[in-house]
């Protein structure tokens, strides 16, 4: 079947071409950012998880030696599913670095200590 298109239509329908390239180029770059859900506070909130703390352990390394040159984090996503995305930017490293660090102590993980101690001598 053969359609004739008019020129309004063949607009519309290059919009929706380019809106789908875009979501899809977003849903691809999104995969390699990580996504916490936020699901209450405390020692159930997602900053309070080894995931999260590696994740900034990772991120801080990878932008120190030069693999990634990147501010985004990661996506929180809350219970109603509203997607937030959290920076780092470098001038936070030495804070965030130190949360982590009281993360680790608090659960005896010695071995991420000793790499945050490496870090923080980069930072300075």
């Amino acid at each position: 079947m053969i359609h004739n298109i008019n020129k309004s239509a063949n607009n519309d329908y290059n919009s929706i071409i380019c809106y789908y390239i875009n979501i899809t180029k977003m849903n691809n770059y999104m995969s390699d950012i990580p996504e916490f859900y936020l699901e209450g506070e405390g020692e159930y909130s997602a900053s309070n998880t080894f995931e999260f703390h590696d994740r900034i352990l990772e991120f801080i390394e990878n932008n120190l030696s030069g693999k990634i040159n990147e501010i985004l984090l990661c996506y929180f996503i809350s219970e109603d599913g509203t997607v937030m995305s959290a920076k780092l930017p470098r001038k936070a490293y030495k804070q965030s670095i130190l949360k982590s660090l009281d993360f680790y102590i608090e659960n005896e993980d010695y071995e991420k200590c000793k790499k945050i101690k490496k870090l923080l001598e980069q930072i300075r």
